[in-house]
């Protein structure tokens, strides 16, 4: 488990973070959302509210009522992340957790408190069974949520001065951007308080950050201006300078990156737009990045990385397709099973232990987040407890009396929640319920009876049910034994 003081973020886009909005007067807290603020709001919700702004002549929406009661009264939004989440959760979690503190914090319209959420969370038929579960997994952790192991491992390393700085700026313009999709009305207060957050985010940016990271920050941030804009000089000659005070602070100062810096300061004599700025600011971090990249260890991990990263240049897919897939190529059939071959010569000889060459591999495959990612979960994903945690998550909801479609009627019967897309946690579940369905014969017995503990003490007619599955029945007329397997 990482210290708590020692925050890091894997990728901000997969970073949500989790707030809250107290009232000016009470100090009641009245609103629990989640942003990241790399996501746009959907056009739909956006053209929904006009519409019904258009059809009603006024504001339906409890909290876009609320700030603009705070913008009349001249007061501020009392907006705070919440302090469980100091490093955000993972994009797959931040539903779960916001019902859990919208349940916590009473901030539902609904509870008769005064709260101004409209709706207790997403998919809020799943996630309502496990709240004790999510309790206990940040009790468990000293009261905040800790990142998984294998995040932690694959993950860039950024000051948690930089993670508060960026999740306060998030919040605020989640609140900012829902209320002008809502209403034409000024916000002068809320505004004010997102510049003063941008500012608060450029310094902790500029001081905090290393340089590749510097970098790639201030590119994404003059990248989200408009190209033809010119750029305030000032500015530009202070994040300059901060990158080329970065690049002096190392053991051995880069001379080229330095010339490169005067180079870029010298051609902004004149005036320059954001757009040639941005593309200055990219092109040292690629140049950061390739004299980094010269420093990691020759061995065959980083050897492999390179080639993987080659080969998804070429398919412009997230990872190595399978050999078995109609569209591999030759060389990315023989990368998969070199790549193989050596994962598994690693785990013999480490174990768990990750070896520490895979940080460089890692970095070679820094520049698309979703490969990072992918590789990541290659190396680092335990099966096995993922396994445990779905057939955990699937037993307590059998227990709560949702019920497989095919069950017959029996009181207390819930409906089991729609699956909704693919690739969400309500879709995971439900194929694992009709995996575990129709093929029970391919598990073992102690998963089989995890999946089912607890049902014959409150439901015996639905254990029996469900020892009469169509995996099992075929299973006791041919005589086989289930084989080993721990995937759901």
């Amino acid at each position: 488990m990482p210290p708590k003081t020692a925050l890091v973020v894997y990728n901000p886009k997969r970073r949500v973070t989790i707030y809250k909005i107290r009232h000016y007067k009470t100090k009641r807290d009245i609103y629990v959302g989640q942003t990241c603020n790399q996501v746009k709001r959907r056009a739909a919700y956006r053209a929904s509210v006009k519409k019904e702004l258009g059809k009603n002549a006024q504001v339906h929406n409890l909290i876009v009522a609320y700030v603009h009661r705070c913008q009349d009264k001249g007061v501020a939004v009392d907006l705070e992340p919440l302090d469980k989440f100091p490093d955000g959760v993972p994009a797959d979690r931040s539903d779960a957790f916001e019902a859990l503190m919208i349940h916590d914090l009473g901030t539902a319209s609904a509870c008769g408190k005064g709260g101004k959420n409209t709706s207790c969370g997403n998919n809020l038929g799943i996630h309502e069974p496990l709240f004790e579960r999510y309790r206990k997994e940040i009790e468990d952790s000293g009261d905040v949520y800790v990142w998984s192991d294998a995040d932690v491992a694959m993950r860039d390393a950024v000051a948690s001065e930089v993670v508060v700085a960026q999740a306060q700026l998030a919040a605020l313009q989640a609140v900012q951007e829902m209320v002008h999709e809502a209403s034409d009305k000024p916000t002068p207060n809320l505004d004010e308080q997102v510049k003063w957050a941008l500012v608060d985010l450029d310094d902790a940016v500029r001081k905090f950050m290393g340089p590749l990271l510097l970098a790639e920050a201030l590119a994404d941030k003059y990248e989200a201006q408009l190209d033809v804009l010119a750029v305030d000089a000032a500015e530009f000659k202070v994040d300059l300078n901060a990158l080329r005070d970065k690049l002096n602070e190392q053991p051995v100062p880069d001379e080229d990156l330095l010339g490169l810096c005067r180079a870029v300061e010298l051609m902004a004599k004149r005036e320059v737009t954001a757009g040639f700025v941005a593309h200055q600011f990219r092109a040292l971090a690629q140049a950061i990045q390739v004299i980094e990249e010269a420093k990691l260890p020759e061995c065959t991990g980083v050897k492999i990385a390179k080639e993987i990263r080659q080969v998804l240049a070429t398919t412009k897919q997230d990872w190595l397709q399978s050999p078995k897939h109609r569209n591999a190529l030759p060389q990315e059939k023989g990368c998969y099973h070199r790549l193989a071959t050596w994962k598994e010569a690693v785990s013999k000889k480490h174990d768990d232990d990750l070896p520490s060459h895979v940080a460089a591999m890692r970095f070679i495959l820094r520049s698309n987040p979703a490969s990072a990612q992918r590789f990541g979960a290659y190396f680092l994903l335990d099966k096995r407890a993922k396994a445990d945690a779905t057939t955990k998550q699937i037993n307590a909801m059998l227990l709560d009396g949702y019920a497989h479609p095919n069950e017959p009627e029996f009181e207390g019967r819930k409906q089991w929640p729609a699956h909704g897309l693919d690739g969400s946690d309500a879709a995971r579940l439900y194929k694992s319920l009709k995996c575990f369905y129709n093929k029970s014969q391919e598990y073992t017995q102690a998963r089989r009876d995890a999946y089912l503990e607890g049902l014959k003490a409150k439901w015996p007619e639905r254990e029996v049910w469900w020892w009469n599955m169509p995996g099992l029945a075929f299973q006791r007329k041919a005589g086989t034994q289930p084989v080993e397997s721990d995937e759901d």
